[in-house]
């Protein structure tokens, strides 16, 4: 079980998704939550691999583009 809980927005976006990747590949005991609206900044591709490596998908704000 994850003893700690991280909720990132902007994950989508090129510092955010970096992020993610630094918390989860130096952190075992560590959930993350990635949440992005996908505006011009945020873009699926950068978060992929992500979801591949650790099953940490990308929650997207109603409304937004694919």
């Amino acid at each position: 079980m994850a003893r700690w809980k991280v909720l990132v927005t902007g994950g989508a976006g090129f510092i955010g998704s970096n992020f993610v990747r630094h918390v989860l590949s130096n952190n075992d005991d560590m959930r993350v939550v990635n949440y992005d609206k996908l505006t011009y900044a945020g873009s699926l591709a950068n978060s992929t691999d992500v979801e591949a490596k650790y099953g940490v998908s990308l929650n997207r704000e109603p409304g937004t583009r694919n």
